[in-house]
């Protein structure tokens, strides 16, 4: 169906917004995605790009389901990072394919943390052009803390964005309601 908005990217990363519509909208891609997973989908590809906002009512939309999967269909191994450079940014740990994990629903969340994390703070927490860097860094590195980036995030906030991209899936949040 035809959704008149723009891109979480175009709407918030370049254009940074006060943090009441953030936390607007970020309400309502939670929400979405939850809706989402109770209807047992795994997306697999949640970034800035492929969540749309209306500006006028704030109201969300997820879209490019070309990677999603039931979790009864999931897939454990993806393959080869190089093939998935353009959402490597946000791949979750477990999605790289270099660990023995299942892929879950708190892959969305990974997602949902890095994108969150550059609606804040317009930009990605890992940068590189190297693809295996990237897969480095999302399995081993933390990012650097949004309230140390910019002091007018409150820790709260920050804290929340961090646990949602935790390394180990059990450190997540267990749920998008979560």
């Amino acid at each position: 169906e035809y959704f008149a908005g723009q891109s979480i990217k175009q709407a918030f990363v370049e254009r940074r917004q006060p943090l009441v519509d953030f936390l607007r909208v970020g309400i309502q891609i939670a929400q979405t995605l939850g809706e989402l997973h109770a209807q047992r989908i795994i997306h697999k590809d949640i970034n800035s790009s492929n969540i749309l906002v209306n500006p006028e009512t704030n109201s969300v939309k997820i879209i490019d389901f070309g990677l999603a999967s039931r979790l009864d269909l999931q897939l454990e191994h993806l393959g080869n990072p190089e093939g998935l450079a353009y959402t490597l940014a946000y791949i979750s740990p477990e999605q790289t394919g270099r660990m023995n994990r299942v892929v879950d629903f708190r892959t969305d969340l990974y997602s949902l943390g890095v994108t969150f994390y550059e609606m804040l703070s317009g930009r990605l927490p890992f940068i590189s052009d190297d693809p295996l860097a990237l897969v480095h860094a999302h399995m081993a590195m933390s990012p650097q803390p949004l309230n140390d980036y910019d002091r007018d995030i409150p820790s709260i906030i920050s804290e929340i964005v961090m646990r949602l991209m935790a390394k180990n899936a059990e450190d997540r949040y267990q749920s998008a309601l979560a």
